[in-house]
């Protein structure tokens, strides 16, 4: 094993406590993401497809999660930014997002643009129901219009196409529409992306591998309301997966 892996290995080990491992059996070595991925991840479903697995380990886990930042709210550090991003997800999620918005502003934090990184995800019935809007990039329109974020902030709203893989057409993921916002050639300048939990690790980890390195980014988000044990394990390997790639 190079040096270099022996590092990356290391990083990667340091934001997986023992007791989060040792539940699941899994040994810090190279193949470490792929186990996680294996055992955690919950591919080709939506986070509202999920089959609740592990809920038993709630209580164990509980703490854990806690201490890996993955409930409790992440809070700004600085009071200006050049960019709000708000990302995308489900109606009642970006409606959270957006009231978290309001709050940091009215609370004295100052942004220069909001960017709402959305694209065509085909709204759940409930969602229709609500909004009267077939697509999540329309939705977070209807959000905004409804919402008490000042109107003296330019607003963008970034509408990212779906992706044909094999034969079937996939919604766009947090990274495509940050790429799409990319193509409008923003300048450089600290970013503020709101998120809410557990999700704030795992979109951070994902945006600061987009950006360019001339982009300052710093994500936040309220605490988790209603959580699931094989929600934020989904979120702590995808978060792996992304520092390995970074």
């Amino acid at each position: 094993m190079s040096r270099f892996f022996v590092c990356i290995l290391f990083l990667l080990s340091s934001l997986l406590p023992d007791a989060l491992l040792d539940k699941f059996g899994i040994e810090r070595d190279e193949k470490l993401v792929e186990n996680t991925q294996n055992l955690w991840c919950q591919k080709g479903r939506e986070r509202w497809e999920f089959e609740a697995k592990y809920e038993e380990m709630r209580g164990e886990l509980e703490g854990v999660f806690r201490e890996m930042r993955y409930l409790d709210e992440v809070r700004p550090r600085g009071n200006e930014y050049e960019y709000a991003l708000v990302h995308g997800a489900t109606l009642g999620r970006v409606q959270g997002r957006v009231g978290y918005l309001e709050g940091l502003l009215r609370g004295g934090v100052k942004v220069k643009e909001i960017v709402f990184l959305s694209g065509m995800r085909g709204l759940l019935d409930g969602e229709k129901e609500v909004c009267g809007k077939e697509w999540e990039s329309e939705m977070v329109k209807w959000v905004y219009e409804r919402s008490g974020l000042p109107r003296n902030v330019p607003v963008v709203f970034i509408n990212a196409k779906q992706k044909l893989v094999g034969e079937k057409l996939i919604r766009p993921t947090t990274s495509d529409t940050i790429i799409e916002w990319l193509k409008l050639n923003p300048h450089p300048g600290q970013c503020l992306a709101i998120s809410n939990q557990p999700f704030v690790p795992y979109q951070d980890a994902v945006a600061k591998n987009v950006l360019p390195d001339n982009f300052v980014l710093e994500t936040v988000g309220e605490k988790a309301g209603k959580w699931t044990v094989a929600v934020v394990l989904d979120s702590v390997a995808k978060t792996l997966y992304e520092e390995e790639k970074d």
